[in-house]
């Protein structure tokens, strides 16, 4: 079971996934930036890029990673 964030590479959207992650969530972030906060790696949040509007894409990474809310 995961947590996927959207546009989580951003300031308000990588805070709460470093949050969510600390808190022992699994965190799965989508974001159209290449751009990456290190500390993403240090807690084991996946950074995927692409577009949130791509529902084929979504239901892949839902099902790939068992997410239970966005």
């Amino acid at each position: 079971m995961a947590l996927l964030i959207t546009g989580g590479c951003g300031y308000i959207g990588s805070h709460i996934a470093v949050t969510a992650a600390l808190q022992g969530m699994r965190v799965i972030v989508l974001d159209l930036s290449a751009r990456v906060p290190a500390i993403f790696d240090q807690l084991s949040i996946v950074a995927l890029r692409g577009d949130c509007g791509d529902a084929l894409l979504i239901r892949s990474i839902c099902t790939q990673y068992e997410i239970v809310a966005v």
